[in-house]
């Protein structure tokens, strides 16, 4: 901001267009039941082929409305399906948290503890 380049304020214009051309792909929230997180994540061993890494992936939702969600491949090789499972419920769970706390500075009230599932 001390010192903008003509860098900057191009970046700045791809992000407002990005902005203009997606203000119909917004989320949906239903104003029913939005007291508490459910969390479903899963993983897969060794998935590719190249590097043997894992790929992880969740889904957070607040009530019935999905707020978060992610699949990526794993930084470092599990040396088990189990290994794998666990780094992907940490993600998952650190997730939970981050809405969590951004709920409780919104002033919206959790009723029940935040429930994480897997697949195994």
């Amino acid at each position: 901001m001390h010192q903008p380049t003509d860098v900057y304020l191009q970046l700045a214009k791809r992000i407002l267009r990005y902005i203009k051309g997606s203000l119909g792909s917004g989320i949906t929230l239903n104003g029913r039941d939005c007291s508490h997180i459910t969390t479903y994540s899963d993983s897969d061993w060794a998935g590719c082929p190249d590097s043997r890494k894992s790929t992880s992936g969740y889904c957070v939702y607040l009530g019935e409305n999905l707020v978060a969600w992610s699949s990526k491949k794993q930084p470092i090789v599990a040396q088990s399906c189990t290994e794998a499972e666990y780094k992907a419920l940490v993600v998952a769970s650190s997730e939970v948290r981050w809405v969590s706390y951004i709920l409780d500075e919104l002033g919206v009230p959790l009723k029940t503890p935040c429930t994480v599932y897997y697949v195994l």
